[in-house]
């Protein structure tokens, strides 16, 4: 836990959570991470497993844009309908992979 509170703090992390936050304006990443938490861990792909490995899944967001996509895990954890909880995103989990894994092929493996 204290780990996970020192990468929160840190002001790069909480920059780079802040902008993911304002690109998402359609909620496709938090519709990501919410159908990622879905499925069983064992049949997660390295990459998803990265996506999902900074959340807890701890419960309603604390109001930052990492508290958001932590509470998207949560939602996910907790069963609750991610088409629902994020109905501005038309794309499911896998479409957004597909793209991701297409872009990240096309710049030797690295997403930004």
């Amino acid at each position: 836990m204290t780990s996970l509170v020192a990468f929160l703090d840190d002001a790069e992390v909480r920059l780079a959570y802040n902008t993911i936050a304002a690109e998402d304006k359609d909620e496709c990443g938090l519709r990501l991470v919410c159908e990622l938490a879905q499925k069983d861990p064992a049949e997660l792909a390295q990459d998803e497993i990265q996506i999902l490995l900074p959340y807890r899944g701890a419960g309603a967001s604390d109001g930052s844009a990492y508290g958001a996509y932590d509470e998207a895990a949560w939602h996910g954890q907790e069963g609750h309908s991610c088409a629902a909880s994020y109905p501005l995103c038309a794309f499911a989990a896998q479409q957004v992979m597909d793209e991701y894994r297409t872009y990240a092929g096309s710049n030797n493996g690295t997403f930004l």
